[in-house]
């Protein structure tokens, strides 16, 4: 668990950095790809890591990971389409990218990791 704690909080910070760089950022790339890039990271990482630690597999946790980057990615283009009639496939990319870019590291964190206790997770009490 403490190597997820590391990864997320260098994510987080990676995060924080571009937020920053806004006058620096690639042409091309707007602002609102990078915020969707950084809550594709934060979501699906969060995810990833709750799922893991509740089930102990890493193919659900890591499917559920990128599941809920492009749940949240298509229902907010889909809102922004209802409202402002503006569906951006490159929003929905970003965040699609932005969860893979978190999973991929943590599922290599995942694969040596066993667990050390009987512990169930939160829902499954002894």
């Amino acid at each position: 668990m403490k190597k997820v704690a590391v990864v997320l909080l260098m994510g987080l910070a990676i995060m924080l950095t571009t937020m920053n760089v806004q006058a620096q950022t690639i042409e091309g790339i707007g602002d609102d790809k990078i915020y969707h890039f950084a809550a594709g990271m934060l979501l699906g990482g969060g995810v990833q890591a709750v799922v893991y630690s509740e089930t102990g597999n890493r193919k659900k946790a890591v499917i559920y990971g990128l599941m809920s980057g492009l749940t949240i990615g298509l229902a907010k283009e889909l809102v922004d389409e209802i409202n402002y009639n503006g569906f951006d496939s490159k929003d929905l990319l970003a965040t699609v990218l932005g969860s893979v870019t978190i999973i991929v590291p943590f599922d290599f964190i995942f694969k040596g990791h066993q667990k050390k206790t009987d512990w169930k997770g939160i829902r499954n009490k002894n």
